[in-house]
């Protein structure tokens, strides 16, 4: 290697020399900036003519605009219904907002009556079956009413009671009329229409015709009262397989003359061995002396006193 000697090296040449490097370093390196600007600047002129054609076509439609501005003819008026229209519109739309309102409540109100409606409809149906399944049982109480009704099996067997209470009446009667009445139970009637009616009905004849119940004296009745409601209690016992055991006649003597009270006894008398007891209340003394034993009653402060008396 050479020295710097050898080679003349001049430090300031050196200096020189390095300060002209850097200084075309950065001339090279500024030229690379205007080659990049250079580049950018070809784009934005670029861009500059693609803005200048948008801003020519906006202008020429800023003077379509202009032009078509100047052939509309503004009236205020227009504007004042208008905005008289908007200001109705938004009270109809208020109003219709509550009739909205309205109609949603009265729509659910409905809708809950025709829940309602569909349950009762349910139930009606239920309850028409169970119509028609009381109607039948009504139907059938109907015609068990009517099989034991005055006009059924009732009537049937009152008009075969009738023959035998007729008979058994006219033994009792006959002993207390000397046989100068009789009576016959009458279970038709005929009808000024036309027809029959079920009915039952008492007819007397004795020594003045044939006449009803209603038309004798108290005295004559007691004695048809008698020998019916005797005839009909034998009647009973019969037909419910048993015997009678007591008999009791309450009052009704003093109706009765004294032939009549004659009449009674031996009628009493000649049904006594069908009884196991024959019991007559009376106030009369006059009948006393008919019966063997006496219950008599006798009011006192402490209440009612009863004695037995027997004779002999």
């Amino acid at each position: 290697k050479k020295s710097r000697n050898e080679l003349k090296y001049d430090k300031l040449k050196h200096l020189n020399v390095r300060e002209t490097l850097k200084k075309v370093r950065a001339e090279l390196e500024g030229l690379s900036d205007l080659k990049i600007q250079l580049f950018n600047q070809k784009e934005i002129s670029l861009n500059i003519g693609s803005m200048v054609l948008e801003l020519k076509e906006l202008k020429r439609l800023r003077k379509q605009i202009k032009e078509k501005i100047k052939d509309l003819c503004f009236d205020e008026s227009h504007e004042r219904v208008l905005n008289i229209s908007f200001e109705n519109f938004k009270k109809e739309i208020v109003e219709n907002t509550k009739n909205k309102e309205e109609v949603l409540r009265v729509f659910g109100s409905l809708q809950s009556g025709l829940e309602r409606l569909d349950k009762i409809k349910k139930a009606n149906k239920e309850n028409l079956k169970n119509v028609e399944l009381l109607n039948s049982e009504i139907d059938e109480y109907k015609f068990v009413a009517e099989m034991f009704g005055k006009d059924g099996i009732q009537a049937l067997l009152i008009e075969e009671a009738i023959p035998e209470i007729e008979e058994e009446a006219n033994k009792i009667l006959s002993k207390l009329t000397d046989n100068q009445a009789q009576i016959f139970i009458e279970s038709l009637r005929d009808l000024k229409s036309g027809g029959v009616k079920e009915t039952l009905d008492i007819q007397i004849s004795d020594s003045a015709g044939v006449r009803p119940y209603e038309m004798f004296s108290g005295g004559e009745s007691f004695r048809v009262d008698f020998s019916l409601r005797i005839a009909i209690s034998k009647l009973l016992a019969r037909r419910a397989g048993t015997a009678l055991q007591t008999l009791i006649i309450d009052e009704g003597f003093g109706s009765q003359d004294e032939e009549g009270l004659s009449r009674l006894m031996d009628a009493i008398y000649s049904i006594q061995d069908e009884f196991s007891k024959v019991i007559v209340v009376s106030h009369l003394e006059s009948l006393k002396n008919n019966f063997p034993v006496h219950f008599l009653v006798t009011k006192t402060s402490l209440g009612s006193v009863v004695s037995i008396h027997e004779r002999g």
